[in-house]
C-alpha cells in the first residue's frame, strides 16, 4: 500500500508539470503564428534601423538598446527608445518577443511599461523565457510623422553582480524581435 503512495504523487506531479508546460508551448505557438503573420517592421538581429516592407513606418533604435547580437538585441539600462514614423494615425498593435534577464536574486517580476509620446499605453509582466507579448494602441495616440516610443523596465542589472565576471553592461530585457501592425495606410 505504501509503495503505490510512494508512485502516485510523483506521477501525478509529473503530469501536472506536464499538462502546465505543453499549455504554455500552446499559448507560445498561437501568439508566434500571430506574429509571423504580421508584418514585421524591425527585426533586432539586423543593424540600427530597418525600414518596414511597407514602407510605411521606419523603427530607429535611440538610448538604451545593445549593439545587434547573433539573435536579438538587449534593453540595457532602466530605459529604452525607439522612434517609430507613421503616415497615418490608426489604432495599430505593438508586438515583440522577448526575455526579461533572469536573476534568482531578484525576487520582482519583470515588467515593461509602453509610453508613446510619453503618454504610459500599458504595463506589461513578463513571465521567465521567451514568449511574445501584444500591446495595444489606441487610436489618436500614435500621430503622423515621428513618434516616440519609451519602454522602462522594472528592473536592470550587470550580470557580473550574479558572479558572471567580465560582464559589465546592466541587463534589462532581450528582444528578439518586434513590430508594429494594424491597417496599412496609403
Amino acid at each position: 500500500m505504501k509503495n503505490r503512495a510512494f508512485w502516485f504523487f510523483p506521477a501525478f506531479v509529473g503530469l501536472l508539470l506536464f499538462a502546465v508546460i505543453v499549455g504554455d508551448v500552446v499559448e507560445y505557438v498561437r501568439m508566434r503564428a500571430a506574429y509571423e503573420s504580421s508584418e514585421q517592421l524591425f527585426s533586432a538581429r539586423g543593424a540600427t534601423r530597418l525600414k518596414s516592407s511597407s514602407s510605411w513606418q521606419d523603427f530607429d533604435f535611440k538610448e538604451g538598446w545593445s549593439v545587434a547580437e547573433r539573435q536579438g538585441r538587449w534593453a540595457i539600462g532602466p530605459t529604452a527608445g525607439l522612434t517609430v514614423q507613421v503616415k497615418a494615425p490608426a489604432a495599430r498593435t505593438l508586438l515583440f518577443d522577448c526575455r526579461p534577464y533572469h536573476d534568482p536574486t531578484i525576487k520582482e517580476r519583470q515588467t515593461i511599461t509602453v509610453a508613446i509620446n510619453g503618454d504610459i499605453i500599458e504595463i506589461v509582466e513578463l513571465r521567465i523565457g521567451l514568449a511574445v507579448y501584444s500591446v495595444e494602441i489606441p487610436e489618436g495616440t500614435l500621430q503622423a510623422g515621428s513618434n516616440d516610443v519609451t519602454l522602462m523596465f522594472a528592473y536592470h542589472r550587470p550580470p557580473e553582480k550574479s558572479g558572471k565576471a567580465g560582464l559589465r553592461r546592466s541587463l534589462s530585457v532581450f528582444f528578439r524581435s518586434m513590430s508594429l501592425v494594424g491597417p496599412e495606410t496609403v
